[in-house]
This record gives C-alpha cells, structure tokens and sequence, in this order.
C-alpha cells in the first residue's frame, strides 16, 4: 500500500470483492454505494480527528464490478509537477463572485498517456476586474486515475472535473501556456501568479 502513482493500476481489472479482499488486513473506514451499474467504494486512511477527518482519501469506481478508476489525494502543485512533468493539458476555471474576500479558482492537470489527472482547489483575490491567485493555498487536491490512453477528453476525469463548472484551457483564461506555467511553477523557491479577467466567469 506504500507504492506510488501509478502503481494502483495494479488493480484495474480486479473485482471488487477481491479489493475488498485484499483490502481487509488494513486499518480503513470502508463506505460503498452503488447506483446504475456505477459502484463506488471509499476508503478512509490514517487517523481521525473530532470532525471525524481523514488524513487520506482514496474511493475506488466501478462499472459493473471491474474497476475503472481511483481517486485519492493528490500532492502539492510543485511536487507534482517535479515528480511527474510536463501535463498534456491544464484547465482553469474561477468563480466570480467573493466569498469571504476571496475567490475559489481550480487548476487542473491532465495527463493523458498515463491516464492521470490532478485538480487543485485554490483562493484568488480580486482587483480592477482582475482575479489572481499565487497557488499558495491549496486545499481538496484530487487525484484521479484512470485506464491510460482510455480518453481524448479530459471531462471523463470526473469527479476532477465538475460537470457543473465551465473549464478553459489555462491559455485562454491567464494568457500562459502549458510551457511557460511548467517554467514558472516547477521552482517552489519562486513565487508566480496566475490571473484571469473576471469577464471570463461572468
């Protein structure tokens, strides 16, 4: 259970009783549903707080009774670029309205070959119309495989991808390509902004 991304692939074609099976001898909270041949199982990993937090997440999908996808937590945007490189895709979507003097932004990494797809949830402020987040704060990392080279499009990362959210290509929302943002963020000891014209979101 110590592997790291994507070893979980080890378990694609596995029933669902047999993850449950080799699931047994581990210490997790264990919730399952199932719903119009989709099943889900989901595990909570490591310790519990008095909000009944986890320290990990990992939810295991079904079709029928054969896997087809995992998601768990990812890591921080500059590890995971350090660690797994250059995406195929970034997407990019804001809200436009403040909460609490802050907007809620996403960033999406997508990487299509490996069947991988990190989304990230982070705070934005707003200026002259302007929304700039400094990805300094990033909270509900989602990490989500699926079968590798099994998709074109990047909405069938869900739930990654909110079907209720209109993403961009984070060209055409910041103006940055997929190479310069790899330049930009791949340093964690320098700080850069990502901004985007709330008109966008409107």
């Amino acid at each position: 259970m110590n592997c790291d991304v994507p070893c979980w692939w080890g378990l694609v074609v596995t029933q669902i009783d047999e993850i449950k099976h080799n699931l047994a001898p581990y210490n997790f909270e264990v919730y399952e549903s199932q719903e119009n041949n989709v099943g889900y199982l989901g595990l909570g990993i490591g310790y519990i707080e008095e909000r009944n937090d986890f320290a990990m997440r990992i939810a295991y999908n079904f079709s029928g009774t054969v896997l087809s996808g995992v998601t768990a937590d990812a890591i921080p945007i500059t590890n995971f670029l350090t660690r797994y490189g250059h995406p195929d895709e970034i997407w990019f979507t804001s809200e436009d309205v403040l909460r609490e003097e802050f907007l809620l932004m996403r960033l999406n990494l997508v990487y299509l070959e490996e069947g991988i797809a990190a989304g990230y949830l982070l705070h934005g402020t707003l200026k002259n119309e302007v929304a700039t987040t400094c990805l300094d704060w990033e909270n509900d990392r989602k990490l989500r495989l699926i079968v590798p080279n099994s998709t074109t499009n990047y909405q069938d990362f869900s739930p990654i991808f909110e079907r209720d959210r209109r993403y961009l290509p984070l060209a055409e929302a910041t103006a940055i390509t997929v190479e310069e943002f790899m330049e930009m963020f791949s340093n964690p000891d320098t700080e850069h902004c990502l901004q985007t014209p709330i008109s966008l979101w409107q």
